[in-house]
């Protein structure tokens, strides 16, 4: 093959539907070489967005991660893998500054994998830079354990994070510490599950009006603040019109209770973006790859 001019916009390393920690021996093999038939000698090459899906991320060769500069690597993203440690530490061992804009992580299975967090490496490696504009986490199982805001705290000129935990909801705490640190964020997700059965029924419960209350309060001292995305256990049917009908009736009332908290201040929230899927999935829908992307219910201005 060869490529001459040693810069590639995005690379997608594709693995098994489901890796294993078995065959420990077993090693990939480093795709980069196969990059460099053509070229006699072996300069870094130019890598901008890195992808790993489907891997265990022990059999991927270290060479791999020398093999480009790691000063033009801006997106990482690490989806259905195993052992994700190993990418972090190999990314930590340069010497060359990371420059990441980026990151994405997304584990829909292998919750056994998913060690606390300082052991797991994610902290250590969050900490180690600071240039994060977006940082998306989508983890099935509980990944919060000892994973709170203050691990992003370097990351000041944040501007999107969704942070999907695998609990149901995103604790206050965790929430003003993301105030407090990043003062340009203009998107924010995480997991609501009082309002899924709202969606069910087409209107507000209690438990989940005193929950959006309590939300809204605390994002209105957000100064940047332009989208608030809920994501929660979908409602199990097709997107039929009197779906649409009841997120739309649903995201209104969120926007009107926004809209009480500023009072006569400018409210900087346009858009409620209300995100439907399967939290779980059976080990037969992992393998088949039949994970459904979310199905996003957004309105823009939606008091109007």
């Amino acid at each position: 093959m060869g490529i001459k001019t040693r810069c590639i916009d995005k690379l997608e390393v594709l693995g098994r539907d489901n890796p294993t920690r078995d065959n420990q021996s077993f090693q990939l093999q480093n795709p980069f070489r196969n990059f460099s038939l053509l070229v006699r000698s072996n300069p870094l090459f130019w890598l901008g967005e890195l992808s790993l899906v489907g891997l265990n991320l022990q059999q991927l060769p270290p060479a791999m991660y020398t093999s480009f500069n790691i000063t033009s690597l801006r997106v990482p993203q690490l989806k259905q893998s195993i052992y994700l440690e190993k990418v972090f530490e190999y990314l930590m061992s340069s010497k060359e500054p990371l420059l990441l804009h980026t990151l994405k992580i997304s584990i829909h299975s292998y919750k056994e994998s998913l060690k606390p967090d300082e052991a797991f490496g994610f902290a250590a490696f969050c900490r180690s830079f600071s240039t994060l504009k977006t940082v998306e986490v989508e983890i099935c199982a509980d990944w919060q354990t000892n994973l709170d805001a203050h691990i992003l705290s370097s990351h000041s000129n944040l501007e999107v994070c969704i942070l999907s935990l695998g609990v149901p909801s995103l604790n206050m705490a965790t929430l003003q510490v993301l105030r407090a640190n990043h003062k340009s964020l203009k998107v924010l997700g995480f997991r609501c599950q009082q309002i899924a059965l709202s969606l069910d029924h087409g209107r507000f419960f209690q438990e989940a009006k005193k929950r959006i209350r309590g939300l809204a309060a605390e994002l209105s001292l957000f100064e940047k603040l332009e989208e608030w995305q809920l994501i929660c256990q979908p409602v199990h049917t097709d997107p039929s019109p009197v779906t649409l009908v009841s997120c739309r009736t649903i995201a209104m009332e969120i926007y009107q209770k926004v809209v009480a908290v500023y009072g006569t201040r400018p409210c900087t929230i346009n858009t409620i973006s209300i995100f439907a899927r399967d939290i779980y999935y059976t080990p037969d829908e992992v393998h088949a790859g039949k994970i459904p992307d979310m199905r996003r219910f957004q309105f823009w201005d939606v008091v109007a």
